[in-house]
């Protein structure tokens, strides 16, 4: 991964946003969209570009796609120094929201083992 191609990447708002997020703690999409407060299918086709950079990874959480911020040492130099000099709300707003959302994962952990345990029972 080149510098011009993180620089590209974050160059847009949302995807920026959700470098910002995922440098905190691994989401799923559901999260994020909250969050973020963006259509999914918009935000999906951001995590498509970021995984394409490889700037993200992605893996499976029950239903849900988790994803994380890679530990490229660039990419983590870059959002950090953007955190320490942004005075943006929208960062702040964001991150203040960002525990928020937890009850989404356990939510659907829980779903998954009633439809596992129920499956059979007609």
């Amino acid at each position: 991964m080149n510098a011009t191609d993180v620089l590209r990447m974050m160059s847009d708002d949302t995807r920026l946003r959700v470098l910002m997020l995922l440098k905190n703690k691994p989401l799923c999409v559901s999260q994020m969209q909250l969050i973020l407060d963006v259509p999914q299918s918009m935000l999906s086709k951001h995590l498509a570009k970021l995984r394409e950079f490889e700037i993200v990874i992605a893996h499976a959480d029950g239903k849900f796609m988790k994803y994380e911020l890679v530990s490229d040492p660039l990419v983590l130099s870059l959002l950090e120094t953007i955190r320490k000099s942004s005075d943006d709300w929208e960062f702040k707003d964001d991150y203040q929201k960002i525990n928020d959302y937890d009850y989404i994962l356990d939510a659907c952990q829980q779903c998954s083992l009633y439809t596992q345990r129920t499956k059979y029972i007609i």
